[in-house]
């Protein structure tokens, strides 16, 4: 008697392989749509928790924190500029009351050396002020040596759209403006009483991507949750010093919303022209940097943003510039309708 074998042939494998390559390429589509609708709703859980963070704050200060600190050497003249941003100051709210009582309030931080003034807190990375969405690296680098500035986070305040050009001739820097009709700038005390055009018309925190622009490796959009670094000048007032890149708070504690004068400030602008923007100084110096002060995220199609009743809303990278504008100025007047 002969012995027959079961099996596969050699086209029948083949087909049992054609047909899962089919399904596999069918499926992750999905699983990756899958995945990414986790990381979007676990972004606006942290967006969510910074809200009610801020809301705590100004429950017990009547006021939300200022944007970043403007203060010229607080308590002595030996200790750097103080240049604290909106996010270190709830802290406490966030549930990181150690990372909290590790600062030193008192003065200026600079993350850029171990012996600089709080270094080890401000380069701690506090998870739920990432994107998990966000690819970057979770440290901040500024300049072609990638000077480290501290730990990132993934959400700037917003601090409104009037137009001006950072570092032009005839202009102040955005770095020194008081307010741009927004809830977050230098030295800023805005409570929900200034939100006039209603807290739930009012954005008033956003997200910003790491991304790197200028092709050099050294240039990032990025923000710091400890705000804008201390500068090294002796002159109160001084945007000069050799580090006047690390007092920006535009570029690392808050962001601009005035797409309808500037394509820079486009939601997303800055990842859809990474590597292209060429940019001539270091984070914050002189030049045409606005798109270091924008929206962006790896979210498809838009970013997430915090409102002033707390609730969390996606906005299109595609929305009317007029109506983004409005938006992110709390008492501006306009209508803006169902957005």
């Amino acid at each position: 008697m002969v012995r027959r074998r079961f099996g596969f042939t050699v086209v029948e494998l083949l087909v049992v392989i054609a047909i899962m390559a089919v399904l596999m390429a069918l499926l992750l589509p999905a699983v990756q749509r899958a995945r990414e609708a986790a990381r979007q709703t676990q972004c606006a859980n942290n967006l969510k928790q910074i809200g009610l963070a801020l809301h705590n704050y100004h429950d017990r200060a009547t006021m939300f924190p200022p944007g970043w600190i403007d203060s010229y050497q607080r308590s002595a003249s030996s200790l750097p500029y103080n240049s604290w941003g909106w996010t270190s100051l709830i802290l406490p709210q966030l549930e990181q009351l150690a990372i909290s009582e590790s600062c030193d309030f008192n003065q200026g931080h600079d993350g850029t050396t171990v012996t600089g003034p709080s270094y080890s807190a401000v380069n701690t990375v506090i998870p739920g002020l990432l994107c998990p969405s966000d690819i970057a690296s979770s440290v901040v680098t500024a300049g072609t040596s990638g000077k480290r500035l501290g730990a990132r986070s993934s959400y700037p305040g917003i601090t409104g759209a009037t137009a001006l050009q950072d570092g032009l001739p005839g202009q102040p820097s955005l770095n020194i403006q008081n307010s741009l009709g927004g809830c977050f700038a230098a030295n800023s005390s805005s409570n929900t009483s200034a939100m006039t055009d209603g807290t739930a018309n009012c954005i008033i925190v956003g997200e910003r991507a790491g991304v790197e622009v200028g092709g050099t490796g050294g240039y990032s959009v990025a923000s710091l949750w400890a705000g804008p670094q201390s500068n090294d000048s002796t002159t109160p007032g001084d945007y000069t010093a050799p580090t006047r890149e690390t007092a920006n708070g535009v570029a690392l504690a808050v962001a601009v919303c005035d797409a309808v004068n500037d394509p820079n400030l486009v939601i997303n602008a800055a990842i859809k022209k990474a590597g292209q923007v060429s940019l001539t100084n270091s984070l914050g110096g002189v030049g045409p940097q606005t798109i270091l002060h924008g929206i962006s995220s790896y979210h498809s199609g838009g970013a997430q943003f915090l409102l002033g009743d707390g609730s969390v809303r996606f906005l299109s990278e595609s929305i009317d510039a007029a109506l983004f504008s409005n938006l992110s100025q709390i008492s501006d007047g306009a209508d803006v309708g169902n957005f």
